[in-house]
């Protein structure tokens, strides 16, 4: 862990860093607790729904990794239809664990760069 990136990086930014982790951590494990306080508990069949949808993503992620994105443009990636999928037709705690996997997908699949940079990127301004 002492090898990763998000150390070398000025306090300001590794503390915004870690905390939206954090905190995307914490949603996920208080929606898993609260699915389990519900009674409703977990399901194969919406565990096998949720991992279909996860490999239509990744089939996604594939398809346009390739497709060079120009510097200050939107990306052209499709995970947040995945991801409006999962939310619409699971429980809420496979919407909050869905970018979980899909964005290590991306970032392993993905051309190399600082993490941050790839997940957080900066939109150019327009003038």
């Amino acid at each position: 862990m002492r090898a990763f990136e998000v150390w070398r990086l000025k306090e300001p930014l590794r503390s915004y860093v870690v905390g939206v982790t954090a905190a995307a951590l914490a949603a996920v494990a208080l929606s898993a607790m609260a699915l389990s306080a519900m009674g409703t508990g977990w399901q194969l069949r919406q565990v096998t729904v949720y991992l279909a949808l996860l490999a239509c993503g990744a089939i996604s992620v594939e398809a346009t990794r390739g497709v060079p994105e120009p510097q200050g443009t939107v990306s052209r990636d499709l995970q947040s239809v995945w991801y409006l999928t999962i939310a619409v037709v699971l429980p809420p705690v496979y919407a909050f664990a869905a970018p979980i996997p899909l964005v290590i997908y991306k970032l392993w699949r993905t051309r190399r760069m600082i993490v941050y940079r790839r997940v957080c990127r900066r939109r150019a301004r327009t003038s």
